[in-house]
């Protein structure tokens, strides 16, 4: 529908170009270019399965086909050569099939026999393009218009990655599979999720233009197209397609510059001259003169943030708010989450935990604060607006059931307005979960130092403040005039990396600079921390004024005890929300302290020394998620 549409828009502009046509000389400025029709794939690779299929013996083939489309911008690097750059969108889907000959035996004969079974991979496959090729005209005059070579490079995305598995008994003909009595079914289906975020291609082949006039021509292209990156991470599968298109070519006049006519010289009387003294400009440069860091390397301990297993509504309203993300997987690490941050993906976080829990089954359980207008009906719109979100996440609706409540099961204090805000909610409560690693020990690598700085300024005022800021550099400002300015360097990286890509940027008021460079790894010196506890920081929820650990925490603990090595320094640092007397709720976060000291020494005895205190840090108490993360305590741990 699309493609028609712009044909269309390209047609009447055809239509009033040929009517805007003269006879006079005319130099090409650049080229609109729409395009579409068919493609042949061929897919060869050598694997057997790949994240998320089964095991179905090795494929090395498969043949499909599909459609292509493209938008095209061309500029002239010469009469003979363009330069072209396109914007489309490709359809690469394919069946891939393999047969697997084994032994089975007869039911009514019990006799052996040879049974050929054909498994196919039927994928859907569909990628938005950008590409870049060069065209040089090889024939100027070939069937009404030039001829055309073209050869370029291509980038892509993929829009759908889904795949199909299904398994076909050849032979016998009699044959069937024991559990249905067919002789065809499928095993598997779903996305894939191990395809590249950004794939690179080649491209080649040959363009005919018949010129309907002398803008407009109609194209037909016959190309080769490569796709260099494979279908997915963990396969070997390349793509190979033979594309057919057609489609129009307009060409723009670069303006010309018209003869000026001299009507009539006419003598003015001489104006006097004034001299007006001008500023000189201002001048600003920067380099990056020496990078004084190492590297550090390591193993560290780091801790899940807490999970609020909850998603809170507004007053009288059934719509989840838009703080919650309704993406279909975690963006991010989560060891490297903010605690609300974590909180905005719960339900990415849910369907997760359900992908990795076959047996898993959830209760969404929907509440109003008592107050709300609708009752239980308004409480189970609640529900039914989570239950979507999570569906649309992948959550098979199966293992999902509602239910609908006045207030939760665990109320908030309905005498505080805040109370009642944290009642307007949805519960998710999950059954038949394996435990999961709220602990993990993993390694790391960074560079920590400090990047000294030349600076050039000329002609700049005195007592200027320049800006310097750069990714992984701790923000500077230096008053000039100044030739020199040092910032701390600290970022991790990717230990496979050979080079650390330093940009850095100058702002003031009168003029700006940048300077760049990349910072080699290997000459650097090193150090190795055998454990880095630096980052560590569990926080362990409690239910409204409970000093009760949940199961959820125990479990943290005990991986906590695992991981950390003994004689360490564990600080306990209990917490409460704002609600309620500042005296109660020190008395609240000091045995919330002190119950995990018991529980910790219960399962450690002496491997740790213990220190137990109130905490004064404190997530926003301006929503629900911010108030049931500040009934928590914390636990830092220090050699």
């Amino acid at each position: 529908m699309v493609l028609r549409c712009l044909l269309l828009f390209l047609f009447l502009i055809t239509v009033s170009s040929a009517q805007n046509e003269t006879q006079e000389e005319r130099e090409e400025g650049f080229a609109l270019t729409a395009r579409g029709g068919a493609l042949l794939n061929t897919h060869s690779g050598n694997f057997s399965s790949f994240e998320g299929a089964a095991d179905c013996a090795t494929f090395y083939s498969g043949k499909g086909n599909g459609l292509i489309g493209s938008l095209g911008y061309e500029l002239p690097l010469s009469s003979m050569v363009h330069l072209a750059l396109n914007l489309g969108i490709s359809q690469r889907s394919a069946d891939l099939e393999n047969d697997v000959i084994f032994t089975s035996r007869e039911q009514s004969t019990l006799q052996t026999t040879m049974v050929t079974l054909r498994n196919t991979l039927t994928t859907s496959l569909s990628y938005m393009e950008l590409g870049t090729d060069i065209r040089p005209t090889i024939f100027e005059r070939l069937i009404g218009g030039p001829l055309r070579l073209f050869a370029g490079a291509r980038l892509y995305i993929p829009l759908t990655n889904t795949f199909r598995q299904s398994e076909r008994i050849v032979s016998p003909a009699n044959a069937v599979f024991k559990t249905d009595n067919r002789q065809q079914r499928e095993i598997l289906s779903g996305e894939m999720t191990t395809n590249p975020k950004i794939g690179f291609g080649f491209s080649g082949g040959v363009e005919n233009i018949l010129m309907v006039s002398k803008r407009v021509g109609l194209t037909q292209q016959i190309g080769y197209d490569y796709n260099v990156s494979p279908v997915t991470n963990d396969a070997l599968w390349n793509i190979a397609s033979l594309h057919f298109q057609l489609g129009l070519r307009i060409s723009f006049d670069k303006e010309m510059e018209k003869p000026v006519q001299v009507i009539e010289e006419v003598a003015l009387p001489e104006a006097p001259l004034v001299v007006k003294k001008s500023e000189a400009t201002p001048n600003l440069g920067i380099q990056i003169r020496s990078v004084r860091a190492k590297v550090v390397s390591g193993n560290e301990v780091l801790s899940l943030p807490p999970l609020v297993n909850s998603i809170f509504f507004d007053q009288n309203s059934s719509q989840m708010p838009e703080r919650y993300s309704r993406e279909t997987t975690l963006g991010d690490d989560e060891l490297t989450m903010s605690a609300l941050q974590y909180q905005s993906y719960i339900i990415p976080t849910i369907a997760s935990t359900v992908k990795a829990n076959p047996n898993v089954k959830l209760k969404i359980i929907g509440a109003t604060s008592g107050d709300d207008e609708g009752g239980l009906q308004l409480a189970e719109a609640r529900a039914q607006a989570v239950k979507k979100a999570l569906g649309d996440a992948g959550v098979p609706e199966s293992i999902m059931r509602t239910e609908a409540k006045v207030l939760p099961e665990n109320p908030s204090n309905q005498q505080y307005a805040t109370g009642r805000e944290e009642n307007r909610r949805v519960d998710l409560i999950l059954e038949n979960v394996q435990l999961k690693a709220y602990v993990s020990r993993r390694q790391y690598a960074e560079i920590k130092g400090e990047v000294v700085l030349g600076i050039n300024s000329a002609n700049m005022k005195p007592g200027t403040k320049l800006r310097l800021n750069g990714v992984c550099l701790s923000p500077e400002t230096v008053v000039l005039p100044a030739d020199s300015a040092k910032m701390s360097l600290n970022c991790r990286f990717d230990k496979n990396q050979n080079s650390f890509p330093l940009e850095i940027k100058a702002a003031s008021a009168f003029a700006n600079a940048s300077a760049a460079a990349d910072v080699s790894l290997s000459e650097m010196p090193t150090e190795t921390i055998e454990l880095n506890l630096d980052n560590f920081k569990a926080v362990l929820r409690f239910a409204y004024d409970s000093r009760t650990l949940s199961s959820e925490n125990k479990e943290l603990l005990r991986q906590m005890t695992h991981l950390i090595p003994a004689g360490s320094t564990v600080t306990i640092l209990g917490g409460t929300d704002a609600t309620g007397g500042e005296e109660y709720n020190r008395k609240l976060s000091q045995d919330r302290a002190e119950s995990t000291e018991k529980f910790i020494r219960s399962i450690a005895t002496d491997k740790f020394t213990i220190k137990t205190a109130v905490s004064t840090e404190k997530f926003a108490e301006d929503t629900p998620e911010g108030r049931f993360l500040n009934r928590n305590l914390q636990i830092k741990v220090s050699k």
